[in-house]
């Protein structure tokens, strides 16, 4: 087993400050705490290389997701598919299905068990699923994919169970990556990274290549509302089936959603849930532009529900209050209020950390980095999901229309430089807003008909360093003295999906 530090994780004032984890928190290190992380990173993270006190640190700041864990494969089985059952929904999707089911033998050789979740050609899907050697079970009523998924769950006995979607082709070692981390117990569920296929070529099919809900990127980490990665899609899951079977399963009741919700349920029952991108499958897109703005809508649809079982994690902006106060003042057309708030801000910061070496730049460097995402988060909240209440205002104040046409266009140019995708800027732009408003028409209307407003609604309670770490985490390796300390709102992470799709 290795460790990797988390790629939000900053480190300041020559190592004895550590920033990062869920939710995101300023962990000040002793002198000997900060020397045995240095130690280990640049010994690669081997804890078998390291002295025991030194990997129980290790082991403490996994706990708090500054570090994530590295699976060796070839410390498994060889035939790990013996330990997972692969249950795949599958509804008036013939040709897909068998696509999925060869991958799928190609693979492994897990037990292979198919939902049709009553299609109109009942005989085409169960020839499909004999002659890749999978058990088929038949819905009489469309049920969804929640339904489906559970009712392939109650045929499992294996102690693994993997959800694949029929529109998903699983790469030859997708597997292997996955049930480490489950067999090593570092999680409950983990997700693999789902990418594209090769070689686009409709426009809508680049643009999903390049920005794709399903695709969560490929970065490592633990999933939990609210931070960089606020959830994973069940096109393709791997879990321990008793844990899924403790929560009940998919929620039949959402016909979008159901894959967000499952997972902040585990986590809020205390189960670790993980994206581990070193494993990858492949999903085939929606080819037509209309179709792939209609799902983003459906997607949209999903938060008022999601925020009826799980209030006040769906908010689309999340900020600090004194990052709010700066934010908003600057939005407004006082600079000079500005200032001061984030004066007050950082001479607050910078007294908490007066015992460092650099206290005052070292709270410099933090509030930037946090005012820099507040105003990310509100250039993105223009166009998603307050497009409808921004737009007529602009339209009116010279100011406002300003505003709007930077923060709009700060986001989708900012991951252009990043992402590179094989479309023009311009054509990008568009697409990235109109996906952008379709989730956000969908968002309102899912709103309107629930008559709930939390997803519209802002929030200054922050994700990141909204929890008291306890415990010795960043102490002594072979102290039991705790030595750190959670700040309020003291840095989020670089990139956050805060919603439930996309």
């Amino acid at each position: 087993m290795r460790v990797e530090l988390d790629v939000d994780a900053r480190r300041y004032d020559g190592g004895r400050v550590l920033v990062g984890g869920v939710p995101s928190t300023l962990m000040r290190l002793s002198a000997k705490g900060a020397s045995t992380l240095a130690e280990l990173l640049e010994s690669g993270g081997d804890l078998r290389e390291v002295s025991p006190a030194a990997a129980a640190f290790a082991e403490r700041l996994v706990g708090a997701a500054m570090l994530h864990p590295v699976t060796d494969v070839d410390d498994l089985s060889t035939d790990v598919g013996a330990q997972v059952t692969v249950v795949v929904p599958a509804r008036d999707r013939i040709a897909e299905l068998d696509r999925c089911l060869r991958s799928l033998r190609r693979s492994s050789h897990s037990a292979l068990i198919v939902v049709d979740d009553a299609s109109t050609d009942a005989t085409g899907h169960r020839e499909v699923a004999e002659r890749h050697g999978a058990q088929l079970v038949r819905l009489d009523r469309q049920g969804g994919p929640a339904l489906a998924r559970n009712a392939g769950l109650a045929e499992v006995s294996t102690e693994f169970v993997a959800f694949v979607d029929s529109d998903i082709e699983v790469t030859a070692d997708w597997l292997g990556p996955l049930v480490a981390l489950l067999a090593a117990d570092r999680c409950d569920l983990v997700a693999p990274r789902i990418v594209a296929p090769a070689g686009p070529t409709s426009v809508a099919a680049r643009y999903e290549y390049a920005n794709s809900p399903l695709d969560m990127g490929p970065r490592r980490g633990v999933v939990v509302a609210g931070s960089r990665l606020s959830y994973v899609p069940a096109a393709t899951l791997v879990a321990r089936t008793s844990v899924v079977r403790e929560v009940g399963g998919f929620d039949v009741m959402l016909a979008v959603g159901e894959d967000v919700d499952l997972v902040w349920r585990l986590a809020a029952r205390g189960h670790r849930v993980r994206y581990e991108p070193a494993s990858t499958v492949v999903h085939h897109h929606r080819e037509l532009l209309a179709a792939m703005l209609a799902r983003r809508v459906a997607y949209g649809t999903s938060a008022a529900l999601l925020d009826e079982r799980h209030a006040g994690v769906l908010a689309p902006v999340r900020v600090a209050a004194a990052d709010a106060a700066a934010v908003g003042a600057a939005a407004s057309g006082h600079p000079v209020v500005a200032l001061a708030a984030t004066v007050i801000e950082w001479r607050r910061l910078s007294r908490t950390l007066e015992h460092l070496y650099e206290p005052g730049l070292t709270a410099a460097r933090l509030v930037a980095r946090r005012q820099f995402w507040s105003w990310r988060q509100l250039a993105r909240a223009f166009i998603r999901p307050w497009w409808p209440i921004v737009l007529p205002l602009a339209f009116g104040n010279r100011r406002m229309r300003r505003v709007v046409i930077a923060g709009s266009l700060v986001t989708p140019l900012l991951e252009y430089r990043r992402r590179r995708p094989r479309l023009d800027v311009g054509r990008w732009t568009l697409l990235w807003l109109a996906d952008d408003a379709a989730y956000s028409a969908g968002v309102w209307w899912g709103c309107l008909r629930s008559r709930r407003l939390g997803p519209l609604l802002p929030s200054t309670h922050a994700q990141w360093g909204a929890r008291e770490q306890r415990g010795s985490v960043a102490g002594e390796p072979s102290s039991a003295s705790p030595t750190d300390r959670s700040l309020n709102g003291s840095v989020p992470p670089d990139d956050t999906r805060s919603n439930g799709q996309n």
